[in-house]
């Protein structure tokens, strides 16, 4: 399963509830002991409806202002071998796997043996890595001291993609059709299993 799914951009309403319902337990344990009856319950109801409506309240707000991504869009990047490269070039597959990551980031670089992997074992999915901020030479230089090959590296110097997506978090790793919408995504380090999964 997914960390975060991209979709919801990093809000995972059962996460928020067992992370609230946690903290609640413990500070009403310790209440519990000094309060008794009917206003232990008014007070324990009274918080238990803040923490609904502000858990809601927030995932919806910012859903409302942020445009949630559906598609993939209409950019133009820079392959490696300095040519223009945009996803409306490609020739169409059952999956394209979009991983952004960048070589300051050692979680990018915990999950880029997963990706060699992945690139041969998943043939029903177009895997391209687009790196983020980074130019031409250090993309290279990495790749090349780590000894990674890869089919499809664009480089998106301008962070285009993280600010489609609405977060510069890396690695993000996005799941998009043969109709270019976006179907699901993972958030951190992924790994083939994961990947697999993602692409069922």
């Amino acid at each position: 399963m997914a960390i975060l799914d991209i979709r919801d951009r990093g809000f995972h309403i059962p996460t928020l509830g067992i992370v609230f319902a946690l903290g609640l337990f413990q500070w009403l344990y310790g209440k519990m002991r000094k309060e008794s009856g009917a206003a232990f319950f008014r007070r324990t109801l009274i918080l238990f409806c803040a923490g609904i409506i502000w858990c809601v309240g927030g995932w919806w707000s910012y859903q409302t202002i942020h445009n949630t991504p559906t598609a993939w869009p209409d950019y133009a990047f820079e392959s490696l071998d300095g040519e223009i490269v945009s996803f409306a070039q490609e020739e169409p597959t059952e999956f394209t796997v979009v991983n952004l990551w960048a070589s300051w980031c050692s979680s990018c670089r915990a999950e880029m043996s997963a990706l060699g992997q992945a690139q041969a074992v998943f043939p029903q999915a177009r895997l391209i890595l687009i790196n983020q901020g980074e130019n031409q030479s250090t993309v290279e230089g990495y790749l090349k001291q780590s000894g990674y090959q890869f089919d499809n590296v664009w480089l998106d110097q301008n962070n285009k993609m993280g600010q489609w997506l609405g977060s510069q978090a890396v690695p993000v790793t996005l799941v998009f059709n043969k109709n270019g919408e976006l179907v699901t995504g993972h958030s951190g380090i992924i790994s083939v299993p994961v990947l697999g999964a993602l692409l069922e």
